[in-house]
């Protein structure tokens, strides 16, 4: 909910925004996980962790990641 004060308006966090332990978190968990041969053999290379970002990952780098109840 929106709220004005003094001609400013304050919206609060989207829900979906990751606080930056659960960035941190998951950056760490992907680092340390190991996947078979062929499938994401180099998704280390994607991984930054001094920006906590994944960069440059295609939808299959997704979907590998992605598990299989969605």
């Amino acid at each position: 909910m929106a709220t004005r004060s003094r001609k400013k308006t304050f919206l609060p966090p989207a829900p979906h925004i990751v606080s930056k332990k659960e960035k941190e978190t998951l950056c760490v968990v992907l680092y340390t996980l190991s996947i078979s041969d062929g499938n994401n053999s180099n998704h280390i290379n994607h991984i930054y962790m001094e920006e906590l970002k994944l960069h440059s990952m295609k939808a299959h780098d997704f979907h590998v990641l992605m598990p299989d109840s969605f």
